[in-house]
């Protein structure tokens, strides 16, 4: 937080001729103290041009003027016959980030830096072992031809986290593993050593997205970004990136800052464009998001990102936009945010739905719902960090922590793989608050091989029952079938019914018109599976025959009621 600290250096020779000791020793310039808490930074003690508290962009200033004066000074070293070259071998650095709470060590670091023979640029390599990864770099200070000091350094098998300690977080939700390549370019004046401008090419292959236990590969093409120091932006040209097989084109402004009370923070502004999401159950999806574009902001020492402004967008009408909070904590995730989209598709929510959410629920979305196109929603969600079950991790959903309204056209739900979807009639309305859903359609149609079977009327509210993890679900509705088109559906759902020995009568001898009104209460276990029932049922049969003989009898034109 206040960037690098000034320090005296005591060397100690060693008492029988061995090599010296050298102790670094915090400097005469005493430092605040920062205290973080969940309501802000609080520091006490005085603070001054040298010891205050620093952005991201003043830290990186800050040691990127060091780096050039240093390696600035080589050229005056040598010139004035101190030395020629400087090697450094089997070095080893610990730091300890007391800020984020990690220990790195760098090992087997070596440095070799001298001047060229024209004595007027640097040239030099390094390298350093982090956590196994071995990490290699050149490194040239020329002077161009305006007059400008130029440091170029460029990186192989760059871990992040060995920049950037909180980028990968074993405690976390989420990080980026893996090695990198990079390469940076940056000017200065050659008299002050004041940086200028600085340019920056990444790529990001051969890194990971971790999520949980699940890792996804990371490819680019060279990722480009140009940094005016000044104001602390960095511009990023349009970069291709592929996140396992999802792909987009992406380009961006970022602007590092300090907040007088949160600490460093990260302005975003990014558009991504052509954006195909390719979950790994899902196949190929036959129109991209054409344009998705955020504008928010990161408080990485909180694990906060904000979302002042999402939206994603199809040419085909779809849209959906969002604002609010995601944490991303050592105690979990969270988030707090209000979505509204219109002529979204099932298709559409099957991929934007994150794998590890509700999984069991999305599961079932993805295999049953095979059609449908939200006409308009509206949501809200308010999950406190930890309080969001991640991947089978059953927690209860908190007070007023969602909020839905939802209306749907063209629904087509396939409940059993032997059935062909049902496609709803007319409207499909859903309203959920908390543990609390209801769910009701226009009228549905059940096609068959024996003709259709009609649903209208139909209804479903599930609501938490009294014991713990228990639910009351309640379905209603009105059906019209006829009874070959009932007999065929009982085949294909429970072919074994139609075979039993309790069953009085052979169904596929029966023909007439059934219509049924039915009512019922179902309680369900933490499990979902079903504790027990009750219902209700009421209808009529009309033109009740038979097809074929039953006990030896035919008979036609019959009226059949029942409660």
């Amino acid at each position: 937080l206040f960037g690098p600290r000034l320090a005296d250096l005591e060397v100690v020779p060693a008492p029988k001729g061995g090599p010296a000791t050298v102790r670094v020793l915090e400097g005469s310039t005493a430092f605040p103290d920062a205290g973080i808490h969940s309501g802000g930074i609080d520091v006490t003690g005085t603070q001054t041009d040298a010891t205050h508290l620093r952005s991201d962009n003043d830290w990186l200033v800050y040691n990127l003027e060091a780096a050039e004066t240093s390696i600035a000074s080589v050229i005056e070293q040598a010139q004035m016959g101190r030395f020629s070259r400087f090697i450094l071998k089997n070095g080893t650095v610990d730091m300890n980030d007391a800020l984020y709470g990690i220990f790195r060590t760098f090992t087997d670091i070596s440095l070799d830096i001298a001047p060229t023979p024209n004595g007027k640029a640097v040239e030099g390599s390094f390298s350093a072992d982090y956590g196994g990864t071995v990490m290699r770099g050149i490194l040239e200070r020329v002077i161009d031809k305006n007059n400008e000091a130029r440091l170029k350094v460029s990186l192989n098998n760059f871990d992040l986290g060995s920049f950037v300690p909180n980028i990968n977080d074993t405690d976390s939700m989420a990080g980026i593993v893996g090695a990198s390549a990079v390469s940076l370019d940056i000017g200065f004046d050659a008299q002050t050593h004041k940086i200028r401008d600085g340019d920056f090419h990444i790529d990001m292959t051969g890194t990971d997205l971790r999520v949980g236990d699940d890792y996804f590969p990371i490819a680019s093409n060279i990722i480009e970004v140009h940094w005016l120091p000044k104001d602390g932006t960095f511009n990023m040209a349009e970069s291709s990136i592929n996140l396992g097989v999802t792909t987009a084109k992406m380009s961006g402004v970022f602007k590092l800052g300090l907040d007088d009370l949160y600490g460093p923070t990260v302005a975003i502004s990014m558009t991504m464009r052509d954006v195909r999401i390719q979950p790994a159950d899902l196949a190929d999806s036959e129109q991209p998001f054409d344009t998705i574009s955020f504008k928010g902001w990161s408080a990485p020492l909180y694990g906060a990102v904000g979302i002042d402004q999402a939206i994603m967008s199809k040419p085909n009408g779809a849209r959906i936009e969002s604002k609010g909070r995601i944490d991303m904590l050592r105690k979990g995730m969270g988030f707090d945010m209000a979505i509204a989209g219109s002529n979204i598709s099932a298709d559409d929510i099957k991929r934007l739905w994150p794998y590890f959410l509700a999984s069991d629920a999305r599961d079932w979305f993805v295999t049953s719902v095979t059609a449908g196109t939200i006409e308009s929603a509206n949501m809200k969600f308010a999950f406190p960090a930890g309080t969001l079950g991640i991947k089978g991790d059953d927690k209860p959903i908190p007070q007023n922590g969602v909020f839905i309204e939802m209306v749907a056209d063209g629904v087509k739900v396939k409940p059993f793989d032997t059935l062909a979807p049902i496609e709803v009639q007319g409207k499909t309305r859903l309203q959920m608050h908390d543990s609390e859903l209801t769910l009701a359609a226009d009228g549905g149609l059940i096609p068959t091989d024996n003709g259709n079977i009609s649903v209208a009327n139909a209804a479903l509210v599930m609501s938490p029952g009294n014991g713990l993890g228990e639910n009351i679900v309640e379905v209603s509705g009105d059906m019209s079938s006829g009874i070959p088109a009932l007999t065929s559906i009982i085949k294909r759902v429970q072919p074994d019914l139609l075979k039993s020995k309790d069953m009085p009568v052979d169904l596929e001898a029966l023909n007439g018109s059934l219509n049924v009104r039915l009512v019922s209460s179902i309680t369900l276990d933490d499990k979902f599976a079903t504790k027990a029932i009750d219902y209700t049922v009421n209808g009529n049969v009309a033109d009740l025959g038979s097809t074929a003989p039953i006990q030896g009898h035919m008979f036609s034109d019959g009226q059949l009621s029942f409660m």
